[in-house]
């Protein structure tokens, strides 16, 4: 089984990834964890300007790890 960490920008492309990668054929995908990267000053995901916390609650509710990477600013 080959293990992976998904990039997760909190949009629906990332959830349609996560769902693909569940219904890949011959299920030999895992994935392991979430991550993202974050605007230290603003703690908000750069791509769609959703807030830390609601990223946070994503990955709780999808049941992974969330690993952020906090960018600086400027």
């Amino acid at each position: 089984m080959t293990r992976a960490w998904l990039a997760w920008s909190s949009g629906k492309d990332s959830a349609w990834a996560l769902h693909g990668s569940h219904l890949e054929i011959g299920g030999d995908l895992e994935i392991v964890g979430l991550f993202t990267t974050i605007d230290e000053a603003s703690s908000r995901v750069g791509m769609h300007h959703v807030h830390r916390r609601l990223v946070e609650a994503q990955a709780e509710a999808v049941g992974l790890p969330l690993r952020i990477v906090e960018l600086p600013w400027p």
